[in-house]
């Protein structure tokens, strides 16, 4: 049976980490705006106004390479904010034909800029968004 304080206490939790997450994105999204020349709020209304939080967890293996993990893409939202467990790399970007482990760094995010920031921003920069898996 499922402790209903559970449920409560977990979804205020993750609603806060939810709108920590989103002011994050919006202020990270400003900077590029303002890094572009345009006005610092250009993300901040239709483009990022309903903001989903997916979760994946990637435990521990003992044989890595008899796992299945995402397929290789590229993000297709305008950002992706990724926390990485200390101990597991898990993700990995796509270099010179090369797959390149993205090792973990201890109380950080990896920001991977999304499919649809590249099509907006495209007029403004030669940025070259990687791919990832």
């Amino acid at each position: 049976m499922i402790n209903i304080n559970f449920l409560y206490f977990f979804s205020e939790i993750v609603g806060k980490y939810t709108q920590e997450l989103r002011a994050l994105g919006l202020r990270i999204l400003d900077l590029i705006s303002e890094g572009l020349g345009l006005s610092p709020n250009y993300f901040s209304e239709e483009l990022s106004a309903n903001p989903v939080l997916i979760s994946h967890n990637y435990p521990p293996c003992p044989e890595p390479s008899l796992t299945l993990g995402a397929s290789r893409h590229k993000d297709p939202n305008i950002l992706t904010i990724l926390f990485q467990e200390p101990d597991i790399t898990a993700l990995q970007v796509l270099k010179d034909g090369a797959w390149i482990p993205v090792e973990p760094i201890p109380d950080a995010f990896v920001v991977n800029m999304g499919f649809m920031l590249q099509v907006h921003i495209s007029s403004y920069t030669i940025l070259v968004f990687d791919i990832n898996r």
